[in-house]
């Protein structure tokens, strides 16, 4: 990707809004208030690329970002407003940003590290470090579950610079450990545990559930005080990635339902059919994910294009998977694939182009989420959406 300095200033910025995937609203927060600052003046003094990656090369993911021996003990660098009720991460509301700053267990600064918070979604207990668990308990491949206790990694978030994330590629950050890392529990990384960005997906891997994206991001702000649709215009924009890329189709809600491995091969074969169609899994980086999520504020959609939505699907492929896989292998896919089929309901054709999502849905479950179908209904309120023309780019 060649772009020059002034392009690359202007793609972030654009990226800055409230809307975009999961992933998008996520990497948000890993640029810190004087590293936009830096971004308004390349855009003004039209930098070239060379100098807005030295300026960038300054400045930290976040305003809080710590190495992992700065971290330890634990020391939030702020009091946090608000912390899961059994422990996993905290976060804090800070003045003129729609999105809260979140903290993990060590005190570094992640983006989405989302947990379960409620006993009615199945986790009732206590966060567990990763560290914590002995080699023993999971060598040979030995299935984890702690439940109603939950794992959380602490052994992510190791970039400290914006360029790592924004112009490397990220297929780079996803590796089994070696040496003394080898006996760390899940035994690799990925890019969502290096970056710490859209967290949530890593500890869905490390607690192996099938489910566990859906349960821990709550857009309606019941089990946590996340920020609701209403607030932000993410919940719209969600339903039609989701759509877009067939994660709300019966043989992805089939492929969740069936169990942790079902889901986890379907986002492989997702993949692959991803690399057969052109894109270069390997070779993506950070800032075409803000460029391809950058949606027109004015719209009264707040919605992706198709290319749009589908990119962003090929990109979850670039961030990595399971015990090192990825590219065509990469089970990234599978945590959108949860959350998607847990969240949202397709009222087509009784309501074209609109949708329902939690309990406004008939049938849905707070452990299952949606029912297997292809459409849903609502008998109360819902929350509704513009018509679109969709295309399905998997069989259902």
């Amino acid at each position: 990707m060649r772009a020059s300095g002034t392009g690359l200033a202007l793609l972030l910025l654009n990226a800055g809004g409230t809307h975009g995937s999961p992933a998008a609203r996520a990497a948000r927060g890993m640029l810190a208030p004087e590293t936009l600052d830096a971004l308004v003046q390349a855009k003004k003094q039209s930098w070239t690329t060379e100098q807005l990656v030295q300026v960038l090369s300054t400045h930290k993911m976040g305003s809080s970002v710590q190495t992992k021996e700065d971290a330890a003990p634990v020391v939030y660098p702020v009091i946090p407003d608000w912390c899961a009720p059994g422990g996993g991460y905290c976060q804090v509301n800070k003045p003129n940003s729609t999105y809260p700053s979140m903290y993990d267990t060590s005190g570094r600064e992640c983006t989405a590290c989302l947990v379960p918070s409620s006993a009615e979604v199945g986790y009732g207990g206590v966060a567990i470090n990763s560290s914590t668990i002995t080699k023993q308990q999971w060598a040979d491949g030995k299935p984890i579950s702690v439940a109603p206790d939950y794992i959380v990694r602490d052994d992510c978030i190791e970039a400290t610079d914006p360029t790592e994330f924004l112009l490397r590629r990220l297929s780079k950050q996803t590796y089994k450990y070696s040496g003394a890392q080898a006996d760390l529990y899940p035994g690799y990384t990925n890019g969502w545990c290096y970056f710490g960005l859209q967290t949530t997906v890593a500890y869905g891997f490390a607690n192996r559930d099938n489910r566990w994206q859906g349960k821990s991001i709550d857009l309606r702000g019941d089990n946590a005080p996340f920020v609701t649709c209403a607030n932000s215009g993410s919940c719209t924009y969600d339903y039609h990635y989701c759509k877009y890329n067939g994660f709300l189709n019966v043989t992805t809600r089939t492929k969740v339902s069936e169990g942790f491995e079902s889901v986890n091969a379907y986002a492989r074969d997702f993949c692959a059919w991803k690399e057969a169609q052109g894109y270069d899994l390997d070779g993506m980086i950070g800032l075409q994910m803000l460029n391809a999520n950058t949606v027109d504020e004015d719209s009264p959609m707040h919605a992706p294009t198709k290319d749009q939505a589908e990119f962003i699907g090929a990109w979850l492929c670039s961030m990595g998977g399971l015990d090192g896989h990825g590219g065509k292998h990469s089970e990234g896919p599978a945590g959108d694939m949860s959350y998607c089929a847990y969240t949202y309901g397709d009222m087509n054709p009784t309501h074209p182009g609109e949708f329902c999502m939690y309990d406004e849905c008939d049938g849905w479950d707070p452990l299952t989420g949606l029912p297997i179908s292809e459409y849903h209904t609502a008998s109360g309120s819902y929350t509704g959406t513009m018509d679109l023309q969709y295309t399905q780019p998997l069989p259902s």
